[in-house]
């Protein structure tokens, strides 16, 4: 996005990458109480007029999470920024995922063509890349990265406060006075979860003398 951008908010469930599609809008206000609440919920910042977003910022604070997503003139996602927020409240980039599409037809995320960097942080700035200049195979290489924490770390916005999520100066952003909604979607039917930490298993087998696990 270049800079002295207008962009569009729209508010809800997310990015359908079949149908390459909004889906699940809702008002301002349904996301208002969703981010209180701590609920999962998307904001896409589209061109105005359209549908066709630029970025999608995922968020779900009651896990700690957010996520934006930068799209390409395609609509193909080409990068993944994934944060948690800390004790202190700071957001935290924790993942990057970038992807480098060689072709105006190419599939999202072609595992076989496309170019991709894989970034991992931990809470000191050390940190993991992965890099597959044309696919996920010939040509990868890894190595440890390292970054000053203070260039991993942000304050976390506030609900409507999404520029700190595009890294983008002199951005405008505006919401519809009467923004489009759809009927409400199941919560079976959202198009995407928050990362979260998988749940313990066995613990009580684990403790208990004679125990054994296939």
């Amino acid at each position: 996005m270049s800079e002295g951008t207008l962009l569009d908010v729209v508010y809800c469930e997310g990015w359908d990458p079949v149908a390459r599609a909004l889906i699940g809008r809702f008002s301002p206000g349904t996301a208002r109480e969703r981010d209180a609440a701590g609920e999962q919920y998307a904001v896409a910042l589209v061109r105005p007029g359209t549908e066709v977003p630029q970025m999608l910022i995922e968020i779900a604070w009651k896990h700690h999470f957010a996520r934006s997503a930068h799209f390409d003139e395609r609509s193909r996602r080409r990068g993944l920024f994934e944060f948690r927020v800390l004790e202190d409240g700071a957001l935290f980039l924790v993942r990057v995922d970038q992807w480098t599409y060689h072709f105006d037809d190419q599939e999202e995320f072609d595992e076989q063509n496309a170019g991709r960097v894989e970034l991992s942080f931990g809470p000191e700035g050390e940190g993991w890349v992965h890099k597959a200049p044309r696919g996920y195979g010939g040509g990868a290489s890894s190595g440890r990265v390292r970054k000053p924490v203070s260039e991993l770390r942000m304050p976390k916005p506030a609900f409507g406060d999404w520029e700190p999520f595009t890294n983008t100066k002199q951005l405008t952003l505006r919401t519809p006075e009467t923004p489009v909604t759809d009927p409400p979607l199941p919560a079976e039917e959202r198009p995407w979860r928050p990362s979260v930490p998988l749940c313990p298993f066995g613990i009580d087998e684990m403790f208990t003398a004679g125990t054994r696990f296939p």
